[in-house]
């Protein structure tokens, strides 16, 4: 099968700044809204939230093949185990966020997003440890948190 050309760059380089404007334009939006600055449409916003979204899925596929072009194992071998347990992670993660809502501080906004972090932290590997945990030791696991665990045996079984 022949490889298809490379990308151009001006149009890599159009795809991000259209991707980065779309961001702005959103979330200034959003911003001017809850400010009461302005008010926008239904219609303005939906464009500007399906546009952006348009435009995440271009830059991401554009990434994903930037990838998967690089000889790049550690990080596909990541990447693969992540898309592995996804599905688990999304299931289980707000079990870690709901006990550690109960904990969140108020106050200093320093305090607070660091807190944010830190939940994302928790949420993050303490889903992928309880899904990974899951895949090992429990039989029928696919039951639970599907099919995944598939990529990580041995000699594509």
């Amino acid at each position: 099968m022949a490889r298809q050309p490379p990308a151009q760059p001006s149009g890599i380089a159009l795809l991000g700044a259209s991707f980065a404007a779309m961001i702005y334009y959103y979330v200034n939006m959003m911003y001017e809204m809850r400010t009461g600055q302005t008010v926008f449409t239904t219609r303005q916003i939906e464009f500007a939230w399906s546009t952006h979204a348009l435009l995440a899925c271009a830059v991401i596929f554009l990434a994903a093949h930037f990838i998967d072009s690089k000889k790049l194992p550690t990080l596909k071998k990541i990447l693969a185990e992540l898309g592995t347990v996804s599905f688990g992670m999304y299931l289980i993660h707000p079990v870690f966020l709901m006990g550690m809502r109960g904990f969140l501080p108020s106050g200093d906004p320093l305090i607070f997003h660091s807190w944010q972090a830190l939940s994302f932290l928790v949420a993050f590997f303490g889903s992928w440890f309880i899904v990974r945990t899951v895949f090992e030791f429990l039989p029928f696991s696919w039951v639970i948190f599907g099919k995944g665990n598939k990529l990580l045996k041995p000699n594509g079984q």
